[in-house]
């Protein structure tokens, strides 16, 4: 079986280098914000909203500040200064190891440079579990992994792809494919059981699911 994993969100979390990142900005710019509410960025975006939204809603920044201060934060957002806050969820290298045994895994994100992302895969330890790693644009991240998807996809074996947003979603819907979807990321539990969508707290229970699948 084939097994296709998104990456921040599913097995890295990033959570901690999203914060720092708006955090760093907003300092520099010398914009006046809640530093308590800041912390509630992730937990405000797994709702389905965006970071812009957030500067706005939460942390009351007018349109065209929020808009500058987003732009900066996309751009700074992979900062390799940045990067080294990334750690991955302790769940990770087991579940990988287990099913790298008689499968074959494939790591497909949305970033911006696969430079960047491979050499924090190889300092993360997780870099050996796949057997290739696929990088699509940020800008066109569903149909880009659409595209990534299709083409591995063989007539001889199961496809399946694990991720916790809705553009993994979208993708094994469009091409009719077995999904597993993640709360722990950046769509909390209540945004998927609102949309009738099964997921799953962590990486071993869905490892669990995927166990008797194979065995199907």
């Amino acid at each position: 079986m084939i097994i296709i994993f998104d990456l921040d969100g599913t097995l890295i979390d990033s959570k901690e280098r999203h914060i720092l990142v708006l955090k760093d900005i907003l300092d520099n710019e010398k914009i006046t914000y809640d530093k308590e509410k800041l912390k509630d960025l992730v937990k405000f975006k797994s709702s389905g909203k965006n970071t812009k939204t957030f500067l706005i809603e939460n942390l009351n920044i007018p349109l065209e500040i929020a808009d500058k201060v987003n732009k900066k934060w996309v751009k700074l957002i992979e900062n390799k200064k940045y990067l080294k806050y990334d750690t991955k969820y302790g769940d990770v290298d087991y579940v990988l190891k287990m099913l790298s045994k008689d499968n074959i895994i494939y790591f497909l994100t949305a970033r911006q440079s696969k430079k960047n992302i491979k050499k924090e895969l190889i300092e993360l330890d997780l870099y050996k579990y796949c057997k290739k790693l696929y990088v699509v644009s940020p800008k066109k991240s569903k149909n880009g992994k659409i595209k990534v998807v299709n083409k591995i996809i063989t007539n001889n074996c199961k496809v399946i792809i694990v991720g916790d947003t809705e553009v993994e979603y979208s993708v094994a819907k469009k091409l009719n494919i077995h999904h597993y979807i993640l709360n722990r990321g950046f769509r909390n539990e209540k945004y998927w059981n609102d949309k009738n969508i099964k997921n799953y707290k962590n990486l071993r229970s869905l490892k669990n699911e995927i166990d008797k699948l194979l065995t199907d």
